[in-house]
């Protein structure tokens, strides 16, 4: 199914936002590192001759270079994640998710978000690549699944991982090949079956987020 023009923006849009919100939370952690361990050094380096003055002069503006880099870097993550937030159904910015933070930073998850705003279907290869991860990661969801859907096929499994990784709508739309309407029919088909209740997507997207 040709993905519509509307749809493609926002599948961009969205990925766009997403890895740069990555690329940012890494550079932070590094930075933090950075200034954790320049400050050690500083605090060494004070210890020591006069003739290291200089040098703990050069290690000062680095430490204070750092925090002015990661105050502007703490600054665009929250308007980052306030606008990956805008995407999902309950409003959740990406620290609040609770997804492991191997799983958040997978190099697969973005190759997928990409692949997926070109209006490509994921391939057999990276499907099962993200089986596999998800068995590592988060062991007990599929079992979960099959443990309260005993029927469940091979392609709802792989719906309800996406829907547990944040693919949005639209994203998922790509993956499956469906519309739109056919992701929100398949939310409210799997919470039945899941629960026995009637719900819509964003019933369906939470119970999902609350296991494993």
């Amino acid at each position: 199914m040709k993905m519509d023009a509307a749809n493609r923006e926002l599948n961009s849009r969205y990925v766009d936002t997403l890895l740069e919100y990555n690329r940012t939370k890494q550079e932070t952690t590094l930075l933090r590192q950075w200034h954790e361990d320049t400050l050690q050094l500083v605090g060494q380096l004070r210890q020591e001759h006069e003739k290291y003055t200089e040098t703990i002069k050069e290690l000062s503006n680095k430490v204070g270079e750092y925090e002015n880099r990661i105050k502007q870097n703490e600054t665009d993550l929250k308007k980052q994640a306030i606008a990956i937030a805008a995407f999902q159904k309950d409003e959740k910015e990406p620290e609040l998710w609770n997804l492991q933070e191997g799983l958040f930073n997978l190099p697969l998850l973005s190759r997928l978000h990409t692949c997926i705003a070109k209006g490509k279907q994921p391939s057999d290869g990276q499907l099962k690549e993200l089986e596999t991860a998800i068995e590592g990661l988060l062991p007990s969801f599929v079992p979960k699944l099959k443990e309260l859907y005993p029927g469940i096929n091979h392609a709802n499994v792989l719906f309800c991982i996406f829907t547990k990784l944040r693919f949005i709508n639209s994203e998922r739309a790509v993956i499956f090949n469906i519309s739109s309407q056919s992701v929100t029919n398949r939310c409210a088909f799997l919470y039945q079956k899941f629960t026995g209740a009637k719900g819509g997507a964003g019933d369906f997207e939470q119970f999902i987020q609350q296991i494993g």
